[in-house]
């Protein structure tokens, strides 16, 4: 039978993961069919199965079905009757998961996205939703929005939207801060101050706060942290916001982290094509020697399209080094772009080792670097084959035959 469209979206997960699960342990599909078949209603003045009798093979009436009515050769004796019923013969077409056309589609649907996942490395994926790799703007991913209503019944308190610029700022980095009153009444006098708190104690922004444009309410300040008593700042801090509206009086505070970093990532070699890939070296700074992580994005130069979705892994010692970006040539003709290129969103971090708590991350010297392109033909014209993710694959269409086969 079709389930409904918001059963499929709510269980399409579950589902996939039981059927999984079945098949690597046989032990246990018993008592996962017998749980899922037990929510599925039964036809009128039929017996079904009772799920906390079901090891011992007892059947139950059906809710709307007469009770105690004894046949023709049946005898009122409920030791009788009982050894009647535990001989019935079950269905087993209740116990079929695999019955369920929904399970076969979800299947399908799944295993057609892995398979389009697995024609590229891992570590060069294309970019299928623009929107899954936009940046941060300035002060969008550190905002903190907090409504001050006064009273119980006031359905348009004031509302303070305070951001710093951004979430990780390094030794020596500007930290910029904003605050937007938002206020009903637009008519009351406005002034911004606060401090920087953290472990080691806290510091009074020394530059005042100033309102962009007049009639704004919106205020900014920069922070030069180079002026700062760096004793007093820590890894974990808040700006702490004094904001006065008129005669109230409202505080509100942003996280933000301020590291010492364990690398700089500060530029980019030549690129070039070798193999099936297009090789681009990124150059570091590095201050802690370790294992890192990096990422970045491959845009078209053109035009601006995101293209390639790149990341790399390596141990590094303390000095010069250097990680290397992989684009596959299967993932640069999905996208239909010999370049040339921009290396853009590019971030990495340092794992914490043995005894460490925290991962710590690199910093970048500027927003962007070129990168060359090359055509199509000076790359080997590969296919990507990863043997492990087809033989998953293989794994997720035998369910779907499987399926289809007992329809």
């Amino acid at each position: 039978m079709k389930r409904s469209t918001a059963l499929i979206a709510s269980g399409t997960v579950a589902l996939v993961t039981t059927v999984i699960f079945s098949s690597l342990w046989p032990t246990a599909i018993d008592s996962n069919v017998s749980s899922s078949n037990a929510h599925q209603t039964p036809p009128k003045d039929a017996s079904i199965v009772d799920p906390l009798a079901s090891s011992t093979g007892k059947l139950k009436q059906s809710d709307d079905s007469p009770t105690n009515t004894p046949t023709s050769n049946s005898k009122t004796d409920p030791a009788i009757s009982d050894n009647t019923l535990e001989k019935t013969p079950v269905d087993e077409s209740l116990f079929n998961t695999y019955e369920n056309d929904v399970v076969a589609e979800t299947l399908q649907q799944v295993a057609g996205q892995y398979a389009d996942n697995i024609r590229f490395p891992v570590n060069s994926q294309p970019v299928r939703n623009q929107e899954d790799v936009r940046a941060f703007r300035p002060f969008e991913q550190a905002q903190v929005s907090t409504p001050f209503p006064e009273g119980d019944n006031d359905e348009n308190p004031i509302r303070i939207i305070a951001a710093t610029d951004t979430f990780q700022y390094f030794i020596g980095e500007t930290i910029n801060i904003r605050v937007e009153v938002l206020d009903s009444s637009n008519s009351s006098l406005v002034s911004v101050d606060g401090t920087l708190a953290g472990s080691n104690g806290e510091i009074t922004i020394p530059e005042p706060f100033t309102e962009v444009d007049q009639g704004s309410n919106i205020f900014t300040t920069s922070i030069d942290t180079k002026q700062l008593n760096s004793a007093l700042l820590s890894p974990e801090m808040v700006a702490k916001l004094n904001v006065v509206v008129g005669n109230r009086d409202l505080n509100t505070t942003v996280p933000f982290r301020y590291r010492v970093a364990a690398a700089q990532i500060s530029g980019v070699q030549q690129s070039r094509p070798e193999g099936p890939e297009l090789i681009v070296p990124l150059e570091l700074n590095v201050f802690e020697d370790g294992y890192y992580f990096v990422r970045g994005l491959l845009v078209d130069a053109s035009n601006g399209r995101p293209l390639i979705q790149l990341q790399a892994e390596s141990r590094l010692a303390t000095g010069r080094g250097t990680i290397n970006l992989n684009a596959h040539i299967s993932a640069l003709q999905a996208q239909q772009s010999e370049g040339p290129y921009l290396l853009q969103n590019i971030s990495g971090y340092r794992g914490a080792e043995v005894g460490e708590a925290l991962d710590t991350p690199t910093s970048v010297t500027q927003q962007q670097f070129n990168v060359d392109g090359f055509p199509f033909s000076d790359y080997d014209n590969e296919e990507f084959v990863d043997e492990l993710a087809q033989e998953r694959l293989d794994f997720l269409n035998s369910f779907g035959a499987n399926n289809n086969s007992v329809q």
